[in-house]
């Protein structure tokens, strides 16, 4: 009887230490990905657009704004996913303008609206 009372006991005491060993770990996993130098955001698509535009100074195509954005920044971008960005913030009066078919443009400063 005694042997299963010692044995109940040190059954107890390693589930306990096990359960203490793995929150050492927990908490040094969270150490490590707090003191882990974080990687700084890139710029938005649209951000990488104007800047496109802006150095064309004259409106381009989607195809063409696509093709100078991967060159320039090196990335992917979707063409339905920006032209619909891009389709929103002309609806919006925000940024763009859009002169012609898929072709887009920096709004004047003044004319917004």
């Amino acid at each position: 009887m005694e042997d299963n009372i010692r044995d109940t006991i040190l059954e107890a005491i390693e589930a306990s230490l096990e359960a203490q060993l793995n929150a050492v770990k927990k908490l040094r996993k969270q150490e490590a990905k707090a003191s882990a130098p974080k990687r700084p955001r890139g710029r938005s698509q649209i951000d990488m657009v104007h800047d496109v535009l802006h150095d064309a100074g004259q409106p381009l195509h989607l195809n063409e704004i696509i093709s100078r954005v991967n060159a320039r920044f090196a990335a992917k971008v979707d063409p339905d996913s920006l032209g619909s960005a891009l389709t929103k913030r002309v609806v919006k009066g925000e940024r763009f303008s859009r002169p012609a078919k898929n072709t887009f443009a920096l709004l004047e400063k003044g004319n917004a609206g």
